[in-house]
């Protein structure tokens, strides 16, 4: 064995006498220890006997049978037990050297007492309880009781057994013998001490590697019961966004319904009518329930967004009204139009609900009438969209705070704290930013910009200025035949109304499959469809179904997707490519045919 195995060893003399020998370390620790203490006590024993044997010889001489067999005895008893100390301790065999030991001890008091006697020569006594004591390392309690019961009863035994030759051990005899215990149990004290100082030691280190390793699993166990409340807390998230997404369908068609029956009531009626301020405010908070709950689906169930080429002059002019009907009736809206093409990628409903949020925050902080300013303009390649209110602005201590969620400055009579984090989420997603400063006139003033779209290929954003379906009341759907997927009966009748008060024909389905069927048997007719309207949830097929089945069957059709939210990356894939139309819901009549206007763009471009 070389000598590194030694490294972890105290440096006691046990231990250098081992690594000197080489001799084979035993696997247990404490068994390691006591080879120490053993190699000590074996290399003390045999020079002590050695000198007492010399010191006898001298001092007694061997003139006499005793003294001859007295010295024969030590010596070949000493010399085996030393043999044996040797040969089993080198091995590592300690609890087989203690036992050789014991043995050879035992029949040597029995020897001495049956020839000399234990009365004159108490040596034998000495001498086993030294046995006794390095028996203590290796053996176990049971067995050292064992041993040391047999050793008292064979000495008591020894005092009353007439010797039957009569000797008395000489002055330097015992003192030799007084010499060898004395430097036995000091040299076998000593290193056991030291062993068992280093076996604490390392049981303490043990100890604290031990604590150390608990505080480990603690913290891991934290941390994983952490992850299992964030995991838990995620599936009920995602729960939770799958039952909203359920409920914001058929609340969006219900919705839908009152917004546009509420619109089809104000238009026909005169302006000054006080019922037609009332369809309005009816209007107003459609509105502001729709963007509710597609802040609830935000961060409930986040969904892909539509990124498309989107004129924000254009945008902004016919969101105006919606805008409008939004603020308080002392509250003016002023808006300020870029000169130059406000163009950027963005997502229309997104976007809707942006300019929505920052109107309904200026309108909660000027409930006492006021100016509101929307200004548009154009850098070298960024879009600024500024919203600008005559309220008490923004503290700059809370201006970091306030587009964090539920945070709020209204109490408990204001909103929910999720507007203007909407706001931020909806300008980090397309690339942009918003900030809030002060206003010149006094208030807030948040900005929003956005990343300018520069089309590399001219066909992707037609002139806006050149609509194909002309937006004016009238009839700019006429000659077209429309298939109108949705399944809500009460959203269903309202659409096909909107739809033929435009001129359009209208086939109404309320599922997938019909809708796909009565597409491929009449892709080829007189009577081919021109506009497909449809849901995305259908409860028999799907909206991406007919999709497909439109785009196959009829390339240069319009196409216009209806939903509370796009959750479907496939047809949100097709939006980006410009393939349809997405609208969401709830949506005015001004708006299907705005969308139908940019679908039946797209439609054309397919057909080339």
């Amino acid at each position: 064995m070389s000598t590194s195995a030694f490294a972890s060893d105290p440096q006691t003399i046990g231990a250098r006498l081992v690594r000197l020998l080489r001799m084979r370390l035993p696997d247990d620790p404490a068994e390691r220890r006591a080879q120490q203490a053993y190699a000590l006590m074996q290399l003390t024993a045999g020079t002590a006997t050695f000198l007492q044997l010399v010191a006898v010889a001298v001092g007694e001489g061997t003139d006499t049978h005793a003294l001859r067999l007295r010295l024969f005895v030590n010596f070949l008893l000493s010399a085996l037990m030393f043999t044996a100390l040797f040969a089993f301790t080198r091995h590592g065999r300690l609890r087989a050297s203690g036992t050789l030991v014991a043995v050879g001890v035992l029949v040597f008091i029995g020897l001495w007492a049956l020839a000399f006697g234990m009365r004159n020569a108490p040596s034998p006594v000495i001498v086993s309880l030294t046995v006794i004591a390095s028996l203590s390392l290796v053996e176990t309690p049971r067995r050292l009781a064992v041993w040391t019961l047999i050793y008292g009863i064979m000495i008591v035994v020894g005092f009353f057994v007439e010797p039957r030759i009569e000797f008395t051990p000489s002055a330097s005899s015992l003192i030799t013998g007084l010499v060898f215990s004395l430097s036995f149990f000091a040299a076998f004290m000593i290193e056991h001490r030291v062993a068992m100082v280093e076996a604490i030691r390392a049981v303490r280190a043990q100890a604290a590697t031990v604590a150390s390793t608990n505080a480990d699993l603690r913290r891991t166990i934290a941390e994983r019961d952490l992850l299992s409340a964030q995991l838990a807390t995620a599936q009920r998230l995602e729960a939770m966004g799958r039952m909203a997404g359920s409920i914001a369908h058929d609340f969006n068609n219900l919705l839908t319904v009152i917004r546009g029956y509420a619109d089809l009531i104000a238009d026909d009626m005169p302006a000054d009518s006080p019922r037609r301020v009332e369809a309005e405010q009816m209007v107003q908070a459609v509105i502001r329930a729709s963007n509710v709950t597609r802040e609830v689906l935000d961060f409930a169930s986040p969904h892909p967004i539509t990124m498309q080429p989107t004129d924000l002059t254009a945008f902004l002019k016919e969101l105006a009204p919606n805008l409008s009907r939004l603020l308080a009736p002392r509250v003016v809206l002023r808006v300020h139009y870029s000169e130059s093409p406000c163009v950027i990628a963005g997502d229309r409903a997104q976007l809707e609900r942006l300019l929505f949020n920052l109107i309904i925050n200026a309108r909660d902080v000027t409930p006492d009438g006021g100016v509101v300013q929307v200004e548009l303009a154009r850098g070298e390649s960024e879009v600024f969209c500024r919203v600008s209110d005559g309220g008490p602005g923004v503290p700059p201590e809370l201006r970091d705070r306030i587009f964090e969620p539920f945070f709020t400055t209204k109490g408990t009579t204001g909103g929910t704290g999720l507007g203007l984090a909407s706001s931020y989420a909806i300008a980090r997603q397309h690339g942009g930013s918003i900030s809030v400063d002060d206003a010149t006139s006094g208030g807030a003033k948040f900005t929003v910009v956005l990343p300018a779209f520069v089309a590399r290929d001219q066909e992707l954003f037609p002139a806006p200025s050149e609509p194909i379906v002309t937006r004016h009341p009238g009839r700019p759907l006429d000659g077209m035949r429309a298939l109108l997927v949705e399944d809500d009966d009460a959203l269903r009748r309202l659409a096909t109304r909107m739809l033929q008060r435009s001129g359009a024909t209208v086939d109404a389905f309320d599922n997938g499959v019909d809708a796909v069927s009565h597409l491929e048997a009449h892709a080829a007719s007189p009577h081919a469809v021109h506009l497909i309207v449809t849901d995305l949830r259908l409860p028999r097929g799907s909206g991406a179904d007919v999709i497909d089945a439109a785009r196959r069957v009829t390339p240069g059709a319009a196409l216009v997707a209806i939903s509370g939210f796009l959750e479907d990356p496939v047809v949100a894939e097709r939006a980006e490519r410009l393939e349809l139309f997405f609208l969401p819901k709830p949506f005015s009549e001004r708006e299907l045919l705005s969308a139908i206007d940019e679908a039946r763009k797209y439609g054309a471009r397919a057909t080339h």
